[in-house]
C-alpha cells in the first residue's frame, strides 16, 4: 500500500472514531535508520505501539487500540497481531483491539442523463481481536485467519 493511501486510511479511522466519541492519538512512529549524506529523512521503519496498533482511542470506560490498513491487507494484519505476544497482555488488560480495513470504491454518478464526476466512497470493515482468537497456536493462526477472510490455505 502506498504511503498516501496509508495516510488516507488512518485519517478515515481517526474521523470515524472521533464521530463515535473517542479521543484519538497516533501511536505509530517513524524510527530512522542510518542517514545518508544529502538524503533528507534517510532510511527507516514505521513501528506500531507494542507491534500491534497505529491509533489509541479512549472514551469514558473504554480503551481501544486500532490497527489500520486496506481491505487487501486485512488477513496479514490479523496474522501479525495474533503472532505478537504482547497482544495477549493488551486483551487481558481489559482494553479492546480492532483492525480497521478500508476499501475505496468509485461510482460514476449521473444527473439528468449526463455523467458527472466519479464519486468516491469508503467502506470500513472492523474486526475485533477477542481472547478466543489468542488461544490458537502459531500454525493454526494463519489457517484460521485465511479461512475467515476467504483466502486460500497453503498446504
Amino acid at each position: 500500500m502506498s504511503t498516501k493511501r496509508a495516510r488516507e486510511n488512518t485519517s478515515h479511522s481517526v474521523d470515524y472514531l472521533r464521530a463515535q466519541g473517542y479521543h484519538v492519538e497516533f501511536v505509530e512512529r517513524w524510527v530512522p535508520g542510518e542517514i545518508t549524506k544529502g538524503f533528507i529523512g534517510g532510511p527507516g521503519i514505521k513501528k506500531d505501539l507494542f507491534g500491534i496498533m497505529d491509533l489509541l482511542a479512549v472514551r469514558p470506560g473504554e480503551i481501544l487500540g486500532v490497527q489500520v490498513g486496506s481491505l487487501n491487507g486485512r488477513a496479514s494484519h490479523k496474522v501479525k497481531i495474533l503472532a505478537e505476544p504482547r497482544t495477549w497482555d493488551w486483551i487481558q488488560s481489559g482494553a479492546r483491539l480492532v483492525i480497521h480495513s478500508w476499501d475505496r470504491t468509485e461510482v460514476a454518478t449521473s444527473s439528468k442523463g449526463a455523467l458527472s464526476p466519479t464519486k468516491i466512497s469508503w467502506r470500513l470493515t472492523e474486526d475485533e481481536i477477542l481472547p478466543d482468537h489468542l488461544s490458537l497456536d502459531a500454525d493454526k493462526i494463519q489457517t484460521a485467519v485465511l479461512k475467515r477472510m476467504g483466502g486460500e490455505v497453503a498446504s
